[in-house]
Formats: structure tokens, C-alpha cells, sequence
């Protein structure tokens, strides 16, 4: 074992032996980088996955859930390099692999801490299975333009991989978790060799230790190419242009953005596009087959505020079966835990309020405002949860609780193929 990878395993058995003193735990487990060996020193995160008792009720578990926030919120002060936290029960965790699979794959390993051993299942990707990869798919994309602005290049290559990896399962490629060492060597491996790829293999093998950054363009545009092989595999598509410079709000939290749409053929016009991108954060660059397949298989949603800023825009709304994959992919009560986790609670309210209205009249808002008002007009209240991280644990995570389960019992899930 690598020294720097045990030196991040024992401190995350530091932070297991906390975290596994409350009285519900049953374990404390590691995934991802540290779980699968692939650490660098200084630069990678130590992610934790708590799987705990059945809580008896829904106040019990906000109490528990507030404990542990407390607790991981402590420890991070103590050792910033500990990075998401999740929390499961074992039939949870269980369900969110069988109906998520792309998440098995995600995580790349695991490693109990503390307490008992938990197996995780392991199911083959369906149809179903590999078209939620491209979910993940587009988590990492979005994370591309910020982490590029800052010139985090080894930050940008492991997105890139983790997308090459999605774009892999989706493809029918893989079918086995690989290390992003294994993933750097046939993404190379994947593309006409030259100077630059192979610069940013070098790189990668040296855990970008020592590097300024000169690889970032040439990384972006590899994921600009990316989302045009992908587009060539995917049967079901968005009819209608978009090209040029688009505005937009990104729901729930209906933030700003600016999508600059380039050809990755075009070098210099990307070239321009990305300077763009280092100085205004609202910036994405993407390509028109990028757009489409994030409006089709991560964020439906964002049609509406889309076409509602750009009235010119031929761009046809996503099938209604988009919109119900997305619902599906938040009935999981690890995503409403872990944004309570790290303070990011504030758009879970609008989150599950959209699922809520499309499930029960279709409505898809393109504004704020309209969302609140079709929430309250159809339930009488609104799904608030801007709140305190206590006050969230303590009352609005139940609320959104029953949500989800409202939306598990109705025919969001029930019928998946419609």
C-alpha cells in the first residue's frame, strides 16, 4: 500500500471511531479514492458512508441525523481533507445500488472502518441502469467550469474521467468499477495519440504534483469532444437547434447561467469561449449535442427557464419520461441527508417541490415564483427549507420524507416505462 493512501486511511479510521460511537451506527465504511487506492497526498478527500439502525420514527431519525452533522462538522475542522458524508440503512443503501447502479459504480470501492461489514449488491446494468449513468455523467460535467476557472487541473481530469467512465458503462464498454489510474491509461488509449494527451497522462501519473495548469484548455476541450461521441450513441434526442449564446436559471435553486455553445472543431472559437469561461463563473461552455443530452438525462427542468429567456430558441421540451427519471433519481433519503450535511439544504425544498407538482399535474415552473405559488396553490403550503441546519433535522427533513414517499407510492415509480 502507497504511504500516502494509509496515511489518508488511518485518519479516516480516526473519523470512523467518532462517528461510530453514537448509539444507531452499525458501521463506518470509506469509498472512492481512498477505498480504491487511488489517493494524492494533500489533494484528495476522504469520503464516508455511516450505515446505521432503522430509526423508529421519523423524529428519531432527524435527532440522529442532527448528531452525527454535529459530529462530522467537528471533525472537519480537525481534518479538512474528510469530504462527503452519507447515511444508509442497510435495505436503503441496498435499494439506492439496485435502482441506481451507476452509484455502485461511482463509489470504485469500500472499505469498512468500524463496526460491521456490510456487502455491498452488485447488479448488471440494464437499459435502465446505464441511461442513469449519464446522470452521473453530467454531475461531473457541471463541475467542470468552476474547477477550470480555478485551474485545478487535477480536479478537471478526474472529472473528465468520471465522465469517460459513464460514457463507458452507458456505451456498454465496462462493466467493472476501474481505478482512475485504469481509466487515465484507456482514455489514452481511446483517441488519436498527441503532445497534449499525452502530456495530460504524464500528469496524471504524477498526481499533477508540480503542474501550472497548462493542460486545462486541452482537458476541457477532450470533454467537448466527449459529449459528441456520447450524442452518436444515444437513440432518443431533443428535436430543434440551439447554437450561439443562451441564458438560463438552473432549477431548484434557478442560479443564473450562460451557455456558450461552441464546434470542437473550431479551435479558436472554443479557445475564446473558454477565456470567457475563466472570467464570468454564470459561464458554460458546451457543445449543442451537450446541451441536449444534459436537458434530456440530467436536468429536464431547466427547459422552461431556458426557453422563457431565449424566446427564439427551437428547441423542443424533453418527453415526459425525462421528467419522471429525474423524479425517480431524488426518492432516496441519502440526497435530502447529505446536502443537510454539508449546509447545502436550501434548494431541497424547491427540489422536491417540482417532483411534487409534475407527479400531481405536470406542471414544470420556469421561475421561482411560479413554483411557489403552483406548490402552494396545489398543497397550501410551501416546501420551505432555507432554514437552520438544526431547525431542517429537527421539522422540514420530515416533511421532505414524506414527499418522497408520496412520490414512491405513486406512478413515478410505479410505472417507469411510460
Amino acid at each position: 500500500m502507497r504511504l500516502e493512501t494509509a496515511a489518508y486511511r488511518a485518519i479516516a479510521r480516526l473519523a470512523a471511531r467518532s462517528l461510530g460511537t453514537v448509539d444507531s451506527v452499525l458501521g463506518v465504511y470509506t469509498r472512492r479514492s481512498v477505498a480504491a487506492g487511488d489517493v494524492v497526498f494533500g489533494r484528495s478527500d476522504i469520503d464516508l458512508h455511516a450505515i446505521v439502525a432503522p430509526p423508529a420514527s421519523l423524529e428519531a431519525e432527524g435527532l440522529l441525523l442532527l448528531d452525527l452533522a454535529d459530529r462530522f462538522r467537528r471533525l472537519k475542522r480537525l481534518a479538512p481533507c474528510l469530504g462527503h458524508f452519507d447515511v444508509s440503512t442497510p435495505a436503503e443503501l441496498s435499494l439506492w445500488y439496485r435502482e441506481q447502479p451507476s452509484q455502485w459504480f461511482r463509489d470504485r470501492g469500500w472499505l469498512r472502518l468500524q463496526g460491521e461489514e456490510f456487502e455491498r449488491p452488485r447488479l448488471e446494468l440494464d437499459g435502465a441502469g446505464r441511461s442513469r449513468a449519464l446522470w452521473w455523467y453530467f454531475w461531473a460535467a457541471q463541475q467542470l467550469p468552476r474547477n477550470f476557472a480555478a485551474g485545478n487541473a487535477r480536479t478537471c481530469c478526474n472529472l473528465v474521467l468520471d465522465m469517460f467512465d459513464a460514457y463507458r458503462l452507458y456505451s456498454g464498454l465496462s462493466h467493472d468499477p476501474l481505478s482512475r489510474a485504469e481509466l487515465a491509461e484507456l482514455w489514452y488509449a481511446s483517441g488519436p495519440p498527441s503532445p497534449e494527451r499525452a502530456a495530460i497522462l504524464r500528469a496524471h501519473r504524477h498526481g499533477f504534483r508540480g503542474h501550472r495548469g497548462t493542460a486545462l484548455a486541452q482537458l476541457y476541450r477532450e470533454s467537448l469532444a466527449l459529449h459528441d461521441t456520447l450524442y452518436a450513441h444515444v437513440s432518443g434526442r431533443l428535436e430543434g437547434a440551439a447554437t450561439g449564446r443562451l441564458e438560463s436559471r438552473v432549477p431548484p435553486s434557478f442560479t443564473a447561467r450562460t451557455y456558450v455553445l461552441v464546434d470542437p472543431a473550431n479551435r479558436p472559437a472554443v479557445d475564446a469561449a473558454l477565456d470567457s469561461m475563466r472570467r464570468d463563473a454564470t459561464i458554460w461552455v458546451l457543445t449543442e449535442a451537450g446541451l441536449k443530452l444534459y436537458l434530456l438525462f440530467r436536468n429536464p427542468w431547466e427547459h422552461a427557464p431556458l426557453s422563457a429567456a431565449n424566446p427564439r430558441l427551437d428547441l423542443a421540451p424533453p418527453p415526459r419520461k425525462a421528467y419522471l427519471a429525474s423524479v425517480r433519481s431524488s426518492l432516496y433519503r441519502e440526497i435530502p441527508r447529505h446536502y443537510g450535511f454539508i449546509g447545502e439544504h436550501r434548494h431541497i425544498g424547491p427540489l422536491y417541490a417540482q417532483g411534487h407538482l409534475y407527479a400531481s399535474d405536470e406542471l414544470v415552473a420556469s421561475d421561482p415564483g411560479e413554483l411557489e405559488r403552483g406548490y402552494r396553490r396545489r398543497y397550501g403550503v410551501e416546501l420551505r427549507t432555507d432554514v437552520s441546519q438544526a431547525e431542517y433535522f429537527r421539522a422540514r427533513y420530515a416533511t421532505v420524507c414524506q414527499v418522497i414517499d408520496e412520490l414512491r407510492a405513486g406512478p413515478c415509480c410505479a410505472d417507469p416505462a411510460r
